[in-house]
């Protein structure tokens, strides 16, 4: 179980999730809507932004649709299509990495990521369009931060599927998973959001 003060991510009431304080902003302004070496946002985006703690606002300004395409493409039969055996560390890191994304960014409960059901083409479609994407993980983030929180259903499959790989789900947000996730290196960034992310939404 994901329990411990240094791993705030928890399967049920008493969990505490960790703040941090907002980072002062550049002396250089940036052109409007776009943040310093990111893609250009909305508005809209650089306010839910700026609303995070600072530790989780760094993970998520890290994403990009490319990393989620990257993701995407790994799992569709393209050029950077991937093989998986059944037994494979890194597939079961992948598809939680994956249920997980899907959980929160499509705001609906999924079933455990076991390798011989897991559907690899049909979640991997579900991640586009990439930018539309990153911006709904981004969305659900400003809401948790803001107080908002996980519908019921939603929360018990996030919570299921990380107790399941503590392993995979433990530590810092910003902290390298022991696992072969930085082998591509989209889904090491996706699965920092999603934990940063499960931070904010633990119970407080």
């Amino acid at each position: 179980m994901l329990t411990s003060a240094a791993d705030p991510v928890t399967s049920g009431p008493g969990g505490s999730a960790g703040s941090a304080v907002r980072s002062s902003s550049s002396s250089s302004a940036p052109a409007r809507g776009r943040v310093p070496g990111g893609p250009q946002r909305s508005p809209h985006q650089l306010a839910d932004l700026e609303s995070l703690p600072e530790e989780v606002r760094k993970v998520l300004e890290a994403l990009r649709p490319a990393h989620i395409s990257e993701v995407a493409a790994a799992v569709a039969g393209g050029d950077m299509s991937m093989q998986y055996e059944m037994d494979s560390g890194f597939a079961a890191a992948f598809a939680s990495v994956l249920t997980c994304a899907l959980v929160l960014g499509r705001g609906s409960p999924r079933p455990a990521a076991q390798l011989w059901e897991f559907d690899w083409r049909a979640a991997g479609a579900e991640l586009e369009p990439a930018e539309g994407f990153v911006a709904a993980l981004l969305r659900v983030a400003a809401r948790l931060a803001r107080g908002g929180k996980l519908e019921d259903a939603v929360g018990k499959a996030l919570w299921r599927e990380m107790n399941r790989l503590p392993e995979l789900w433990s530590g810092a947000p910003g902290a390298a998973a022991p696992c072969d996730c930085d082998r591509l290196p989209g889904l090491e960034r996706l699965r920092r959001c999603i934990r940063a992310i499960a931070v904010l939404a633990a119970p407080r």
